[in-house]
């Protein structure tokens, strides 16, 4: 079984600096996918930095922006606009996952970045986000795949939650 980090929230800022610490140095290749061609799902190779590749995400020229590490199974991570591939969620999010990525760390890790309203981690693939903005009220506390999340309430404090 492998385990999914998913955590996102309306502060692109806050998603993507998130991101960034989660990666951190472990990619070697980046990956974008240029909104034209979100509905194939045909990311390119791209040559420059990261840093100019969430650039590109942020400008709205990319949907999303993956990393992938020296050996795929080691990390695949990315980073989704609003509305991606037009779904319903219209917070930036991500998705990180390997065999050798310690989600369950990174789950407490990403809770320190303000602008974040929300955190999972469960098994297999992301729970299945299927609202606008992500709140107290209709977190998915009952997907099957959930392990663990958090959302913050209406004061900005997190609620934990882990299943037994």
């Amino acid at each position: 079984m492998s385990f999914v980090l998913c955590f996102g929230g309306p502060s692109r800022e806050a998603v993507i600096k998130a991101f960034r610490a989660i990666v951190a140095d472990e990619f070697v290749k980046t990956l974008v996918l240029p909104i034209e061609e979100e509905e194939t799902l045909a990311y390119r190779e791209f040559s420059g930095t990261l840093d100019e590749a969430l650039t590109s995400l942020a400008e709205g020229h990319s949907g999303s922006v993956q990393i992938e590490s020296q050996d795929r199974t080691s990390l695949l991570a990315g980073v989704y606009r609003p509305r991606f591939a037009k779904e319903r969620l219209a917070d930036w999010s991500v998705s990180a996952e390997g065999e050798s990525f310690d989600a369950e760390s990174a789950f407490d890790r990403v809770r320190v970045f303000s602008g974040l309203t929300y955190v999972a981690l469960s098994r297999d693939e992301c729970v299945d986000f299927d609202v606008e903005h992500v709140t107290e009220g209709n977190f998915p506390w009952s997907d099957w795949k959930l392990l663990a999340g958090a959302v913050r309430d209406a004061q900005g404090n997190w609620i934990t939650r882990r299943s037994a």
